[in-house]
């Protein structure tokens, strides 16, 4: 699932098919949820604060601070080759602004002390790119389930960059029975390659690695 603007409208119907879908198929849902754009509020603690990203059930949502034009953010570590290309085309086809990523937690205010839910550990905003202070920039939020996974990128971003990614990358690591569906001949079932095939596979990805 695209989302270019204001982010999934996780109380809809069309999200929620999707979701539901991709739960009875016992696949992992991919959305990829553009944050930043709309009208800019300003608070006193923050600073200028863009509008964030409703996150589905009772996670909370991700708010998104702008930063400054000469930020140039940096690869984090221990990225797998799905994220990691996906980071290296965001710097290659930077957006006008990028924004400081903040996971906030849904809180209940009913008698007594509020209490926080989910519980800590229950899902997770795990940066891709980060600003000089290490403070995600994009990144990709999973619930504990690991049954979704939102890829959280600014406002702005080439949304033809987005979904060439998606098909070529994405889908391929992630979802690959989306692709047998489909028929794409860029499905790859590692239980049907040679140990030539293999071995050839990651000499390619290596000498991507190096090039990129």
């Amino acid at each position: 699932m695209l989302s270019p603007l204001l982010g999934p409208a996780t109380g809809r119907d069309p999200c929620k098919r999707y979701a539901e879908g991709a739960r009875q198929r016992g696949e992992t849902g991919l959305v990829i949820a553009c944050i930043g754009a709309g009208k800019h509020s300003y608070n006193v603690f923050s600073g200028s604060v863009a509008p964030g990203i409703h996150l589905p059930g009772h996670h909370g949502q991700i708010s998104a601070s702008p930063l400054p034009a000469d930020v140039s953010p940096e690869l984090t570590d221990g990225l797998d080759h799905a994220e990691h290309d996906l980071a290296t085309r965001l710097l290659n086809h930077p957006p006008h602004t990028w924004f400081r990523l903040t996971h906030h937690r849904a809180r209940s205010s009913g008698p007594g002390v509020a209490r926080v839910f989910p519980p800590p550990g229950e899902g997770e905003l795990r940066p891709i790119l980060v600003d000089g202070l290490g403070d995600p920039v994009a990144g990709v939020w999973m619930p504990a389930s690991g049954s979704a996974r939102w890829f959280v990128v600014p406002h702005g971003t080439d949304q033809r960059l987005l979904v060439q990614w998606l098909v070529q990358h994405a889908l391929p690591a992630c979802v690959p029975g989306a692709l047998t569906r489909a028929r794409s001949p860029l499905v790859r079932d590692p239980a049907l390659v040679t140990d030539a095939e293999a071995r050839l596979v990651e000499t390619i990805a290596e000498e991507q690695r190096a090039h990129e």
